[in-house]
């Protein structure tokens, strides 16, 4: 596909999904206002709860990554992942296209500016989104016993162990000596050639700061205690966000549907990774409130526990990060310092991938 076509189709992407939702809104336009007026009755109390929940969630990515910085030998703090997983989420919801990668791209900065060496934090975004992925898939194969379906176990666990093969397989390669010469003889020569054609890139620098970058994450290692640290808090990223949807349903009044609710919440979490529309808007309501519909949740019922939902787990944490990126920036080497030989080109001193 051409630049031009590839252009109108990030455009019309989130139109089309707008016009879609808009014209649900029109066709259903008195059930959405029972919705709406189903909010009058909201029970403030269950949306703290649900508020608290997405905290919880929140702050579970956060310590997910700071116990793999630790177990890789960085530095951690846990209030600057905190507040950087916020920020980065932020940047991450609120551009359109380009925002998972800028989001990824400010958080690898953010702990680089902690004193991080990039390829530990690049260990370790790849390793956190690996998690992420795998209990993701576990957390829908449950959703799947629940509902009675098999198919969708088997399906869940496949989806789930294929979306991390190439991660996995490139992480254990590289703790050979061999393989890591390999990948540097075949990495170099291609930083080479796009050095030779960028003006601003230092070639040979370049050149050897990624041949360190391969060799130090050939150098990394996960204890089974952190693994299973590290999967217990992924498994609480994913079951807190999907407790916030169920708190957001009891906050209006709604009873939850226990065997359908983990599935209803993926359906919306799925449609949250496409990235069509900045944060999913219009695309990640639509599937939930469908998918809330297809495990015996009224219409409007659906819709106003998925404003609920989507006001505390969008724009509230989007908030959060808007304020904190709004504050200046603290950390142990916030001050500017020498470029780490294994720093990655182009970065000013020394920065990631995610969940796949």
């Amino acid at each position: 596909m051409t630049d031009r076509p590839r252009r109108w189709l990030r455009v019309l992407t989130p139109v089309a999904s707008l016009a879609v939702v808009a014209v649900l809104v029109v066709a259903g336009r008195d059930r959405f206002v029972d919705a709406i007026g189903n909010l009058t009755g909201v029970r403030w109390r269950w949306v703290l709860a649900a508020a608290v929940a997405e905290a919880v969630s929140m702050g579970a990515l956060a310590r997910q990554q700071a116990r793999l910085l630790r177990a890789g030998g960085g530095h951690a703090p846990l209030n600057q992942v905190v507040a950087t997983t916020y920020a980065g989420n932020t940047i991450s919801v609120g551009l359109p296209v380009a925002g998972p990668a800028a989001g990824t791209l400010y958080t690898f900065r953010r702990l680089r500016e902690l004193g991080n060496e990039p390829a530990l934090v690049s260990w370790v975004l790849t390793v956190s989104g690996v998690f992420s992925t795998v209990s993701f898939a576990v957390v829908i194969a449950v959703g799947c016993v629940l509902v009675g379906s098999p198919a969708g176990v088997v399906g869940a666990l496949l989806a789930g162990v294929v979306a991390v093969v190439p991660s996995v397989v490139l992480l254990l390669a590289l703790r050979s000596p061999a393989a890591q010469e390999r990948v540097v003889g075949w990495v170099v020569p291609v930083v080479g050639w796009v050095a030779a054609r960028v003006r601003r890139l230092d070639g040979p620098r370049a050149q050897s700061a990624v041949s360190g970058l391969v060799r130090q994450l050939g150098s990394q290692r996960l204890g089974r205690r952190d693994a299973a640290v590290v999967a217990g808090w992924s498994l609480v990223n994913w079951l807190a966000d999907a407790a916030c949807l169920a708190l957001a349903l009891v906050a209006v009044d709604v009873p939850v549907p226990w065997t359908g609710i983990l599935i209803a919440w993926a359906a919306g979490a799925g449609a949250a990774t496409l990235g069509l529309t900045p944060g999913g808007i219009g695309v990640v309501e639509t599937a939930l409130t469908a998918a809330l519909v297809g495990v015996t949740v009224p219409l409007p019922d659906a819709v106003s526990a998925v404003l609920v939902y989507r006001f505390i787990s969008l724009w509230l944490v989007f908030a959060v990060g808007a304020v904190l990126l709004a504050l200046p920036r603290r950390g142990p080497h916030s001050r500017p310092r020498p470029r780490s030989p294994a720093a990655a080109p182009g970065e000013p001193d020394g920065r990631t991938p995610p969940p796949p």
